[in-house]
């Protein structure tokens, strides 16, 4: 590393390298001529290409007010290069507090609507090349490769015999089976799934990718914009809410607080009735068809393994909350859906600057 940053940055002197443990991709804080910056090795699957587009994103994003990371360019103008096989991006270090899950504010839990909405419209119109359509995720064969996928878990839980965490592991995993063979047979929530609006968005958006300011009062920025996709919007929308409201730590959802995250949100996005009766069966079928965390933790024997499999666990009681409440919630979010004003107009959407 300190030979490639030499050479592609023209750093002189590199004083410190260290890693920060993520879920996925490798990151590394580098101090180099007295300034601290982040370097990020993308995972194998990325391209150059994603990452050029992932640069564009950010700039438009900060044109138009949105807090992102400024990426720093390689001597010959470069926003990314490539070493092994892997794609790296270095970006200057921004100096602030990162939150962990469920540790939110109020203010900061409505703040994370503001800007997701406003990502969303900025993104509107651009063309990307990766889409999420959610008929992909109800297609015989993703039910199939799902099956599976959860099938080999259960049988390398049976090696360990009675081991706790294990036994807990293959007990989730057959109530996830069990959940999404009863949503699968629920034709009329299936039937309307794939009519829930698809909008250009930041693919991972939720606390874990904020930098605030210091005294925490507002976001400083907003990263990791390499996976901006064309997704089920309101996916990102319930998604966001789960990881940053405190009162949903214990995998239940507070409908109130739900519901003013969503009306925050919709001040500047439209969304449909369907959209919002939708989503929550929408989210609790995302989170049924993954194996996030158990994957990593009997299969792959990943390093931060204890990590991602409390990140599983929690993701297993949101699923049995969501299987029990959703419609309910459905209802009371259908009810967004008659808050209009005087002339029967949805609340003016703000213009991007």
């Amino acid at each position: 590393l300190q030979k490639e940053l030499k050479k592609r940055y023209g750093f002189k002197e590199i004083k410190e390298i260290s890693k920060i443990l993520k879920a996925s991709a490798n990151i590394f804080k580098i101090k180099c001529d007295n300034e601290y910056y982040i370097l990020k090795e993308y995972q194998s699957s990325y391209k150059l290409r994603d990452i050029l587009k992932e640069e564009q994103i950010t700039n438009l994003l900060k044109e138009k007010g949105v807090p992102t990371a400024e990426i720093v360019l390689c001597i010959n103008g470069d926003c990314a290069w490539e070493y092994n096989g892997h794609v790296f991006v270095l970006q200057k270090f921004v100096e602030g507090v990162v939150m962990g899950s469920h540790t939110s504010s109020p203010k900061a839990i409505i703040e994370s609507a503001y800007y997701l909405s406003k990502i969303n419209l900025i993104l509107k119109d651009i063309q990307l090349e990766k889409e999420d359509n959610i008929s992909d995720w109800l297609t015989p064969e993703s039910f199939l490769k799902t099956e599976q996928k959860y099938d080999k878990i259960i049988e390398e839980c049976n090696k360990h015999g009675k081991d706790f965490k294990f036994k807990k592991i293959k007990e989730d995993i057959l109530i996830k089976k069990k959940l999404l063979q009863e949503l699968i047979e629920n034709k009329k929530v299936i039937n309307s799934l794939v009519n829930v609006t698809h909008m250009n968005s930041h693919g991972d958006y939720s606390v874990l990718q904020f930098i605030y300011e210091p005294d925490k009062s507002k976001i400083k920025a907003i990263l990791d914009l390499s996976v901006a996709v064309k997704l089920p919007v309101v996916w990102e929308v319930i998604r966001s809410y789960t990881y940053i409201d405190p009162k949903c730590k214990e995998g239940k959802i507070d409908i109130k607080n739900l519901i003013d995250y969503v009306k925050e949100y919709m001040k500047n996005i439209k969304l449909s009735k369907t959209d919002l009766a939708m989503m929550p069966y929408v989210y609790l079928i995302q989170l049924l068809k993954s194996s996030f965390g158990y994957s990593e933790y009997v299969l792959d024997n990943s390093e931060n393994k204890e990590q991602l499999i409390e990140f599983a666990f929690w993701r297993t009681e949101m699923c049995k909350w969501l299987a029990s409440n959703a419609e309910e919630l459905s209802k009371e979010l259908k009810l967004l859906d008659k808050k209009k004003n005087k002339r029967g107009e949805y609340i003016k959407q703000f213009k991007v600057n």
